[in-house]
C-alpha cells in the first residue's frame, strides 16, 4: 500500500511515472478536495481502526530502500535526488 500526496505536472515529469512503470507500481488514489470536511473528518476518524490491528500485528509494513547515518546525510539527499530509490531512505540519528 502506498500513500501519496498528488503531484502536479511541474513537480513529477513523464519520465518518474515510467520509471516507476518500470517497477510494475501501480497508481490508485483518490482526491478528497471535492468532499466536505464532515466527509474527510469522518474518513480520517476511520482510519486508526483500519490500520493500527495491521500495523500491531506486523504486517504493514512500509518498503526500506536503504539508511544512513546522520553523518552521511548529504549520501542519503544525493540518492533521493536521483530518483532510482524505491522506499524510504531511512537517516539513523
Amino acid at each position: 500500500m502506498t500513500l501519496a500526496r498528488l503531484h502536479t505536472e511541474t513537480t513529477w515529469s513523464r519520465s518518474e511515472f515510467d520509471r516507476h512503470a518500470t517497477k510494475r507500481i501501480s497508481y490508485i488514489g483518490a482526491i478528497s478536495r471535492t468532499r466536505s470536511i464532515e466527509v474527510q473528518s469522518a474518513i480520517t476518524a476511520c482510519v486508526p481502526a483500519d490500520l493500527w490491528p495491521a500495523i500491531v500485528a506486523g504486517s504493514f509494513h512500509l518498503p526500506i530502500d536503504s539508511r544512513y547515518a546522520l553523518a552521511e546525510a548529504p549520501a542519503a539527499l544525493a540518492r533521493l535526488r536521483k530518483h532510482e530509490h524505491f522506499g524510504k531512505i531511512v537517516l539513523g540519528v
